[in-house]
């Protein structure tokens, strides 16, 4: 096994000379094991068979894998349960400040469970397989997540193969090389990919298993490669499926009362204002009319100092200012009205519409 490119465990890869991870035999079903931590996003490696002789090589193929990019990691301490076992799940996380929340799915996908009270990393938590699952097969998924916005595309997930009563790990191979050739139809990213292969694959494991010919180490290496290789898929918590249709009529309705207390702020308090302006507008105006006409002596029925052509006079500017400090007040108003005219106009058409 060579590091092609990337960072495993301390190797640099290189695609000249790239570094040895693991130089030795396989198993019957061609398996090997090797563990190191992985310290890129993306890492290649290339394995490759000895050929017959020193001066050839054999078959050999290159293989992408791209880290998980959530913050969050569960593992369980089993891959294999019955009813009534107990199943130790243990979430990790970058961040210690937030909890860890952890769902479970069943065979088929459906939410059933979550585990309460969240999860503070680093920490462990005990969860019983319920009796209902007696006669299941498939699959409990553990999916954790710290992130309640998009859970989708930060959780991490943990198979459980579930088993009825009395079912040991040697028997447990059949169902996980039924849904291996299952998924084989499903698109690929891996441009290799070969169904053909993977077919034949299979059914020398499958040849294998039937003979008896796999000790327990080979079944569990077997086991954790046909789990491990499964596609991933993450169902989502029970509120992004069951309550977004509920979610958005609350939203909506909320964004509907919020807009028409708006409205009416505007346009009765402005149209209040204006009413209020006007009329003091016009009582000012008359106020300040009658404070000029009683100062000239021109107030109706009241003898005047003043001749007739300077009575006439003197109202005729009277009259000239008040229609002067009436068109300023219309003038005014009508801005106010315009003003608030286009404010509504643009909430309507740039902030209610969304």
């Amino acid at each position: 096994m060579l590091l092609v490119s990337g960072e495993f465990d301390d190797q640099v890869g290189d695609l000249d000379n790239p570094p040895v991870l693991y130089d030795g035999p396989v198993d019957t079903l061609g398996l090997a094991t090797f563990h190191g931590v992985l310290s890129s996003d993306v890492i290649r490696f290339e394995v490759r068979l000895p050929g017959t002789s020193e001066a050839t090589s054999g078959p050999k193929r290159r293989l992408r894998f791209v880290s998980h990019a959530g913050t969050v990691r569960v593992d369980a301490s089993t891959d294999l349960a019955r009813p009534g076992d107990s199943i130790l799940i243990t979430v990790e996380a970058l961040s210690g400040r937030k909890p860890a929340f952890v769902d479970v799915h069943g065979p088929d996908g459906a939410w059933f469970d979550t585990i309460t009270p969240p999860l503070h990393v680093p920490q462990d938590r005990e969860w019983t397989v319920p009796d209902r699952f007696a006669d299941a097969s498939g699959f409990i998924q553990f999916e954790a997540y710290q992130s309640t916005l998009r859970p989708e595309d930060s959780s991490a997930i943990a198979r459980v193969q579930l088993a009825p009563a009395g079912v040991e790990h040697v028997d447990s191979l059949a169902p996980l090389i039924e849904r291996q050739r299952e998924q084989l139809s499903l698109p690929r990213i891996d441009r290799q990919f070969e169904i053909g292969r993977e077919r034949a694959y299979l059914s020398h494991v499958e040849a294998q298993h039937q003979a008896k010919a796999l000790d327990e180490a080979e079944i569990g290496r077997a086991r954790a490669f046909l789990i491990g290789s499964l596609e991933a898929v993450v169902h989502g918590p029970p509120q992004s499926l069951n309550t977004r249709a509920r979610e958005d009529q609350t939203l909506a309705t909320f964004k509907r009362d919020w807009t028409i207390g708006i409205r009416w702020f505007l346009l009765g308090g402005g149209g209040l204002f204006i009413l209020v302006m006007s009329l003091l507008v016009w009582r000012n105006q008359r106020q300040l009319e009658a404070r000029t006409t009683d100062a000239l002596g021109l107030v109706s029925g009241n003898p005047s100092v003043l001749d007739d052509e300077a009575f006439a006079d003197q109202s005729l500017a009277i009259m000239r200012s008040r229609r002067q400090i009436l068109a300023r007040g219309v003038f005014s108003i009508a801005l106010m009205v315009a003003a608030l005219i286009l404010t509504v106009a643009m909430l309507e058409s740039l902030v209610w519409e969304y």
